[in-house]
């Protein structure tokens, strides 16, 4: 594969991202393992705030993740 073919394959890639982006939705909520972990959680339980909640972990998401639940008053 010739350089030029791959740099016409990453532009195209990068056109379609682009408009998937903006003609869905899948822009239309954020997208980490922190968010998602906390809207299950808010789906599986009606309400946390009876629930205890560990989180077991270090770093960057972990704080995401308590970040998140704090947002939605969940103290336990």
């Amino acid at each position: 594969m010739k350089a030029s073919e791959l740099e016409r394959m990453f532009q195209k890639s990068f056109s379609v991202a682009k408009r998937v982006r903006t003609e869905t939705d899948i822009g239309a909520s954020a997208v980490s393992v922190a968010f998602a972990a906390c809207t299950l959680a808010r789906q599986i339980f009606e309400s946390l705030s009876t629930v205890t909640v560990l989180l077991v972990g270090a770093g960057e998401t972990i704080e995401l993740v308590a970040r998140h639940l704090r947002e939605h008053k969940y103290r336990r």
